[in-house]
């Protein structure tokens, strides 16, 4: 008998982890030993409690402050053990200690261990999409980013690399994805990034794609994807890094950035310190390897193995 699980998420959400909710749900839905069924997170906590009675698990993905408002009343009274995704990397949530496990991205911390016992955590890698691509490939340097533009993507530090590169005689131009969303507006950091680029050549897209269109056009149109943000503690980017991880060119990271902290290491990531080494480390990334390994082993299909192997570990 399959396991019965129930997903709870946001869903059709322009955000990362809405995205990730309905990757997890494509993968476990081509798995024979699960049998999911997807509920809306900010549901009303009777409807999700009784959804509850007739499954296995229940598997919440959620982020404060990006998802959608979470009822968690349902946490304490559920009779079914309760897994958590969080994508967050601050740990408070009073609801915590009744969970029978947590999945978190980032290696374990002492703050981590203090909410939960660390029998109860288990590392699971975020998932990244694998898709057919083109063969298309830039004729020049082309550095930049998809994904909802924000302050913490510091996407004008990438503009400013772009700037001196220009001024040191490299061939550069600009491509970025930043769609219009229900919780961020691109207009004002648009005038910022034209205004620190002057003239070198930039393309700046504010339509939403799938994330499928999304990473093809990244592809596309990017030599290096480039991600400067991430790096204020508590929050960060990970899911638009991984989505540039899934065109397979080479992708720049902020070493500093706690999010991109398991990424450090990965072929075809390189990652920088001090943005006076930026436009050094995009040189560098230009014309290397990408991470497609990394991109095979991580795959939503590869790591729903482990979420399943949970779901039988805390039934």
């Amino acid at each position: 008998m399959p396991i019965k699980v129930l997903l709870v998420s946001n869903w059709h959400d322009t955000c990362g982890i809405s995205t990730y909710g309905d990757n997890l749900l494509l993968a476990l839905e081509k798995n024979d030993e699960v049998s999911v069924t997807p509920i809306e997170v900010g549901g009303p906590s009777d409807q999700i409690l009784i959804a509850s009675e007739t499954v296995d698990v229940v598997h919440l993905n959620w982020q404060t402050g990006v998802s959608r408002t979470l009822q968690s009343e349902w946490i304490e009274k559920c009779s079914k053990p309760v897994v958590l995704t969080n994508h967050y990397t601050e740990w408070k949530e009073p609801w915590y200690k009744y969970l029978s496990g947590l999945v978190i991205h980032v290696p374990l911390t002492e703050q981590i261990k203090r909410v939960l016992p660390p029998t109860k955590i288990r590392y699971v890698p975020h998932g990244v999409v694998a898709t057919e691509l083109s063969s298309k490939t830039p004729d020049s340097l082309v550095i930049g980013q998809g994904g909802v533009p924000g302050a913490i993507k510091k996407t004008e530090i990438l503009c400013w690399a772009a700037r001196e590169l220009k001024v040191r005689g490299v061939d550069v131009s600009v491509y970025i994805i930043a769609p219009e969303t229900y919780r961020s507006h691109p207009k004002p950091y648009i005038e910022m990034w034209k205004d620190i680029l002057v003239d070198v050549p930039s393309e700046i897209s504010t339509e939403w794609y799938d994330q499928y269109t999304t990473i093809q056009k990244l592809h596309d149109n990017i030599s290096v994807c480039v991600h400067p943000g991430g790096n204020v503690g508590v929050s960060g980017i990970s899911g638009s890094v991984r989505m540039s991880i899934s065109t397979c060119r080479p992708v720049v990271i902020n070493a500093e950035a706690i999010l991109y902290s398991d990424l450090l290491d990965v072929e075809g990531i390189y990652p920088y310190t001090g943005t006076e080494n930026l436009s050094n480390t995009i040189l560098e990334a230009y014309g290397n390897v990408g991470p497609e390994r990394f991109l095979k082993d991580n795959s939503f299909q590869e790591i729903i193995k482990q979420y399943i192997s949970l779901y039988k570990e805390v039934m």
